[in-house]
C-alpha cells in the first residue's frame, strides 16, 4: 500500500500526516451519504464490480450485515474499509480508488 511504501523509506512524519489526511478525505467524500448502504452504493463510491463488494463483504475484509436477499453496510464500516491495507493494497486499482490517492496527495504536498 501506499502507506507500507512510505514505512519502507522510513518516512514516519509522512506517513501519520497521509494517514490524517486520508480520514479527513474520506469523512468529506462519505458526509452526504445514507449511513446504511448496499452493495451497488459501495461499488458506485469505490469504482469496483459488485462482485468485488460481494467479496470484500463475505471474506470479512468489509463489515456487513445480510439481511436476504441484499447486504447492507454501515458508513462506518465502508469508512474504516477505505482506510484499511485490505483496500489499499488492491493492485489493480479503480479509476475512483487512483482518483482518490491523487486527491488525497494533493491535498499532503499542498498543504489542504
Amino acid at each position: 500500500s501506499v502507506f507500507e511504501y512510505l514505512r519502507s523509506l522510513g518516512a514516519k512524519t509522512i506517513i501519520v500526516h497521509s494517514q490524517i489526511q486520508a480520514q479527513e478525505f474520506y469523512k468529506k467524500k462519505l458526509a452526504h451519504i445514507p449511513d446504511i448502504l448496499c452493495i451497488t452504493d459501495v461499488a458506485k463510491i469505490t469504482g469496483y464490480y459488485t462482485t468485488a463488494v460481494h467479496r470484500w463483504c463475505r471474506s470479512g475484509k468489509l463489515k456487513a450485515l445480510r439481511s436476504q436477499p441484499r447486504t447492507w453496510i454501515s458508513k462506518k464500516s465502508l469508512y474504516a474499509f477505505l482506510l484499511s491495507d485490505d483496500y489499499n493494497n488492491i493492485a489493480q486499482k479503480s479509476e475512483n480508488h487512483r482518483m482518490d490517492i491523487a486527491d488525497i496527495f494533493k491535498k499532503i504536498h499542498h498543504g489542504g
